[in-house]
C-alpha cells in the first residue's frame, strides 16, 4: 500500500466577530480570517496554492455559530470552497457552574466534546446546513459525542415535536455524512465507530499537535481492522488534500 505523505498543518483559532450582511462586509470578515489562514509545513513541492481554510472556536461569546448573524460568514465560506474547522475552547458555561472543577480534567475531556456536540447540533437543527450545503466543516475530536448518539437526534424530533419549529431537508443523523472528522478517538473500536455512523471519506488524520494526546496517530488508521487501503489512504492524506485543494506533485 502506498501511504501519501502526512499533511500537516498550523492555525490559529480565533472567535467570528459580529458581521453585517452586506457582501462587502462578509468579504472584508473572511479576509481577515485568511490572514490567519493554514500555512503548510508539507513539502512545498506538493503544494498547488495556500488553501484557504481556517479554524474557529465552537461559540462566540455565547452565541451559537448557527446564529444568523454568522450566516454572512457561512456564505462566504462556502462561496470561498474554504475548509472551516471546528476546535472547541471549552464549555465556558459548565465551567463557570464550577461542574467541571477536580480531578480527572473534566474541563477537558467532558468540557471540549460537549462544546463541539453542542456546536454542530445548532448547525443542523438550525437549518445552516441546509442553507449552506455546500460547506467544507471538519470537526475536532471526532465530532465530539454527536456521532456516538446520532439516532437519539433523530428520536428527539419524533418523541417531542412540538418542540421541532424548523423543517429539515432530511434526518439529523444524514448531515453528519456531510461533515468532516479528525480521527482522534483513540481506540480501533472508536475509530471503527465513527467509520459506521460518517463514512470512512468524512475522516482525516488528527493529531491535537502541539498538545501530547497521541503519539501513534498514523498507527492507529494503520491498524484498525477492517479498513480497506483506500480508506486508511483516504485517512492518511487524500481527503485532506482535496479538502485544502493541494496537488500531488
Amino acid at each position: 500500500m502506498s501511504v501519501p505523505p502526512a499533511i500537516s498543518t498550523s492555525s490559529e483559532t480565533h472567535p467570528i466577530p459580529e458581521i453585517s450582511g452586506s457582501s462587502h462586509s462578509s468579504k472584508n470578515t473572511f479576509g481577515r480570517f485568511g490572514r490567519h489562514a493554514a500555512r503548510l509545513r508539507a513539502s512545498a513541492a506538493r503544494v498547488s496554492r495556500v488553501p484557504t481554510s481556517s479554524s474557529i472556536g465552537g461559540s462566540v461569546n455565547g452565541e451559537e455559530l448557527s446564529d444568523l448573524k454568522f450566516h454572512p460568514f457561512w456564505a462566504k465560506a462556502e462561496q470561498l470552497g474554504a475548509l472551516i474547522f471546528i476546535h472547541p475552547q471549552g464549555t465556558a458555561e459548565l465551567s463557570a457552574s464550577g461542574r467541571l472543577k477536580g480531578n480527572g480534567v473534566l474541563e477537558n475531556v467532558i468540557g471540549n466534546p460537549l462544546e463541539t456536540t453542542i456546536a454542530l447540533s445548532h448547525l443542523i437543527f438550525e437549518g445552516t446546513l441546509d442553507a449552506y450545503p455546500g460547506l467544507k466543516i471538519c470537526a475536532a475530536h471526532a465530532g465530539g459525542f454527536l456521532p456516538s448518539y446520532a439516532a437519539r437526534s433523530d428520536q428527539g424530533c419524533v418523541t417531542f415535536p412540538q418542540r421541532c419549529t424548523k423543517t429539515l431537508k432530511k434526518r439529523p443523523s444524514e448531515y453528519l455524512r456531510q461533515l468532516y472528522y479528525d480521527s482522534l478517538i483513540f481506540t480501533p473500536e472508536g475509530l471503527r465507530h465513527l467509520i459506521a455512523e460518517v463514512g470512512a471519506s468524512q475522516i482525516v488524520l488528527g493529531t491535537d499537535y502541539p498538545f501530547p494526546w497521541t503519539k501513534t496517530a498514523v498507527d492507529h488508521i494503520l491498524d484498525t481492522p477492517g479498513l480497506s487501503d483506500d480508506e486508511r489512504v483516504a485517512m492518511l492524506g487524500e481527503t485532506a488534500e482535496k479538502l485544502l485543494s493541494i496537488k500531488p506533485a
